[in-house]
């Protein structure tokens, strides 16, 4: 399952709150996985921004307090951000002045459904498959990992361990819910603890994947035909 953020910025909370309920019927009729986290300012959102710049596509009120809409727009790009943007407006005059800061659509409130689905699909199919990602909560923070670095992942008790390319994480979920994040044509579990990504095995043995950071992963013997042929069938993709 495929994962982007998508952020709110919008000071008129009824209405993110809207956006952001619409965006998740959107995400679940598709079986997309979708972060929607809502900024009540421009300030608030740069602040945040700063720190991760993980945004697929930015809602973008044009009429806010301080910091306007277009302002915000002109700083990312100002600073060489290519963050997808959706302004949102009451007036039809704004829409000419998104054309200096490349926005990608406008939303005229009120907002419709099916405005804003049709804006959604349009923009994230511009979106490079490559750049799929899953969400997890590590240590009170929403992290953004991509999906291709993840190596493999054990529950641990209550808690799930995740191994990466870069590092590892553990966290409080379930092998569920992390399958559902990801593209089950990439990723298979090997018994009921593991879960391994088909790009990262470096070869299958009778009761085992070798992974290519050198890990020896078990598999149930219910699972050796199943996991053998996920290898094969991903690998003639490639």
């Amino acid at each position: 399952m495929r994962s982007y953020t998508l952020a709110i910025c919008e000071n008129e909370k009824v209405q993110a709150q809207f956006i952001q309920k619409i965006l998740q019927e959107y995400a679940e009729a598709n079986k997309l996985h979708f972060y929607l986290p809502i900024f009540e300012s421009a300030e608030a959102f740069l602040f945040e921004y700063a720190e991760n710049k993980e945004v697929d596509l930015l809602f973008l009120d044009i009429q806010m307090n301080e910091m306007d809409g277009l302002s915000l727009a002109d700083t990312l790009r100002q600073q060489l951000d290519q963050v997808k943007i959706i302004f949102i407006t009451g007036l039809t005059e704004h829409i000419g002045e998104g054309y200096r800061v490349a926005a990608s659509d406008y939303l005229i409130k009120p907002i419709k459904k099916e405005q804003l689905f049709t804006v959604v699909e349009r923009v994230l199919n511009s979106v490079p498959k490559e750049s799929s990602y899953l969400i997890i909560n590590y240590e009170d923070e929403q992290i953004k990992v991509a999906a291709e670095s993840i190596i493999c992942a054990e529950i641990m008790g209550r808690e799930l361990f995740i191994r990466t390319i870069e590092r590892d994480y553990l966290i409080k979920s379930t092998m569920q819910e992390l399958a559902k994040q990801l593209d089950e044509e990439h990723f298979i579990q090997t018994n009921r603890s593991w879960l391994v990504n088909c790009q990262h095995i470096e070869r299958v043995k009778k009761t085992e994947v070798i992974m290519d950071n050198g890990m020896e992963i078990p598999i149930s013997r219910r699972n050796s035909k199943v996991v053998t042929q996920a290898f094969i069938n991903y690998f003639r993709k490639e």
